[in-house]
């Protein structure tokens, strides 16, 4: 689950939810963004499920006991995800292999703080884990014919749009209109970093209006209406009923922007 506090309410966002956004945002990148070498229905769906793996996660939320709020990508415990993102990336090679490479390589390269808030730090089977989707990543390579300096290029490009779409999905399901949640800034930061990997220097990000983000340089054709289904969950009614009961009895609804 993505979660942002905002005037007594959680913005509790699926993470496939966020997923199809972001395969949403990939599609619509500039043409010139995108690497020699096609495979771009590919890195398309790559970007759309690659957080296939939390689908069961995130049918019942669970309230962090230690923060006082739900649990959110940011420190749900690793020992209970890695089994399902093992999962999620042999579903996503079962339609193409390709996007489960890059899928792959998304969870074997986060960075070094993504670790920072995980409720009991690295799991017991990390080591094990990161070994059998390298193992994974060198066997497609392989049964791709994936060898040359130009094809690393390609995939090295692709994982950087992959993480550019996914962070700035991760920003748009927690900035709140006008209010931003709590959780928009450091995933802003986040895509700073990955934009700024792909145009090769700053980008600006701001919000011009409650439902307007602007981007400079563009990364997009032109303006793109970018929506998302979330609930905003009352504290309140966690407070009376529990975080599971609550977020069931809390509508889904559309969220809209605009991104120019």
């Amino acid at each position: 689950m993505i979660v942002s506090a905002w005037r007594g309410h959680y913005r509790m966002t699926t993470n496939d939810e966020h997923a199809r956004l972001a395969g949403r945002l990939a599609r619509a990148l500039r043409a010139e963004l995108l690497p020699a070498g096609g495979r771009t229905e590919e890195f398309a769906f790559a970007a759309a499920e690659h957080d296939r793996g939390w689908i069961g996660l995130d049918e019942v939320p669970v309230w962090n006991d230690s923060s006082d709020r739900p649990f959110s990508v940011t420190d749900y415990p690793l020992g209970l995800r890695l089994p399902f993102y093992k999962q999620g990336v042999a579903e996503v090679e079962a339609q193409s292999a390709y996007a489960a490479l890059l899928c792959s390589m998304h969870y074997t390269n986060l960075p070094p703080e993504f670790m920072t808030h995980i409720v009991g730090g690295p799991a017991a089977g990390l080591s094990a884990a990161i070994a059998t989707e390298k193992a994974r990543q060198n066997r497609i390579r392989s049964s791709l014919g994936l060898s040359s300096a130009a094809d690393e290029a390609m995939i090295a490009r692709h994982l950087a749009l992959l993480q550019l779409a996914d962070t700035l999905s991760l920003y748009l399901c927690t900035a709140v209109g006008a209010d931003q949640g709590d959780m928009s800034a450091p995933f802003a930061q986040l895509f700073r970093r990955a934009a700024a990997a792909v145009v090769g220097g700053e980008i600006a990000l701001s919000r011009t209006s409650g439902d307007v983000v602007s981007l400079s340089p563009a990364l997009f054709g032109g303006p793109l209406e970018a929506s998302y289904r979330t609930r905003d969950v009352p504290v309140a009614l966690i407070e009376e009923k529990g975080i599971a009961a609550a977020y069931a009895h809390t509508a889904s609804a559309e969220t809209h922007c605009t991104i120019g």
